[in-house]
């Protein structure tokens, strides 16, 4: 059966896990940087590869532009007006040559060529994977110490099959890469979601549009980002209709939603939804790093993907599942509300 968790229930579980770990133990996030949770995984991670364990590390080329919740785009003009920006860039690297000493394999995904240099935001690896032996996790978590303070969830499942399934797709990155949006099913009803990071073609965003032009009572949006394009026409429609629909997302001054130009979208949302009696907007007190779509509570859409159209114009890799089972969309609305979302 799926276990929904939180950040700090998924740290305790998965480092309680791998610390035991007889055959494989994979790590996959688009941001992996030194600091105090790192510390943690790496106190666990070093001695498994001299007891046999498989122990694998990868992360997204932008992990050397991420500092502070934000993405450097000029990182030469940066370090003076960002303390710290460096230090830390220098620690990360130290880590991973660390993790490489220990035999972890360590591995950078998309390499980046000169247009990535200069946009650092397209075409980038958003998928996270956390797995030990039989064991696999998925959700919005990236690895360092401030997504511990996001409100973010994690499911686990405990089925070797699933388990397979996801480390064959935690192999397929850079030469290996997927090249078509794909979709497994897991279980009579589960099913794996996988955006091959094609700009402007997302399988898991047509899911959530599809899910909510279906939706008869109510749809419940929780993410850093505000609804945009189809799926927010969609959300209008439905919700002209009568279904309720409660957009969930972090604190009114998160820079997404004040800083010029991550701000545009948002304002579009306002304008588009001023006056809908059947949309609410929710500002928590904490940034919101998960990405659910939970539709009349009976069906769940989870994983990396936030929901908008801007990743999928960039061509940005993701995951997701879709589940109807009664128990999970359970767990995750139960979760939800008690992070009163």
């Amino acid at each position: 059966m799926p276990t929904v968790q939180s950040p700090a229930e998924f740290k305790t579980d998965f480092l309680s896990r791998a610390v035991s770990a007889k055959h494989r133990v994979f790590i996959q996030a688009m941001v992996i940087l030194s600091g105090r949770v790192m510390r943690e995984f790496e106190a666990v991670l070093a001695p498994l590869p001299s007891l046999g364990v498989d122990v694998r590390v990868q992360f997204d080329w932008i992990t050397a532009r991420h500092f502070q919740e934000r993405i450097v785009f000029w990182p030469a003009f940066s370090f003076h007006r960002l303390p710290g920006f460096g230090e830390l860039r220098r620690d990360t690297r130290k880590m991973f040559s660390r993790f490489l000493d220990a035999g972890i394999t360590v591995t950078m995904i998309n390499h980046p060529g000169l247009l990535e240099q200069v946009f650092p935001i397209i075409g980038r690896n958003h998928i996270k994977i956390y797995l030990v032996d039989d064991c696999v996790w998925l959700g919005g978590l990236n690895l360092y110490d401030a997504a511990f303070e996001c409100v973010d969830v994690m499911v686990r499942y405990d089925d070797p099959r699933i388990a397979d399934t996801l480390a064959d797709q935690f192999r397929r990155v850079n030469d290996a890469a997927r090249t078509e949006n794909t979709r497994i099913p897991l279980n009579l009803t589960d099913t794996l979601f996988i955006d091959a990071g094609i700009a402007g073609n997302s399988i898991i965003y047509e899911e959530a549009v599809s899910m909510v032009k279906n939706a008869t009572h109510d749809v419940r949006y929780i993410s850093q980002m505000v609804p945009e394009g189809k799926l927010l026409k969609t959300l209008l429609s439905r919700a002209r209709e009568g279904v309720s629909v409660d957009v969930i997302t972090s604190q009114r001054s998160d820079a997404l939603f004040t800083r010029w130009p991550f701000r545009i979208p948002y304002d579009r949302f306002c304008t588009a939804v001023s006056g809908e009696p059947n949309i609410q907007l929710r500002h928590q007190s904490n940034r919101v790093h998960a990405k659910v779509l939970i539709v009349d509570n009976s069906s769940v859409l989870f994983g990396s993907h936030n929901l908008v159209d801007t990743g999928v114009m960039l061509g940005t890799a993701e995951i997701a599942v879709r589940s109807s089972e009664s128990d999970l969309v359970r767990q995750i609305a139960a979760w939800s509300d008690e992070n009163s979302l």
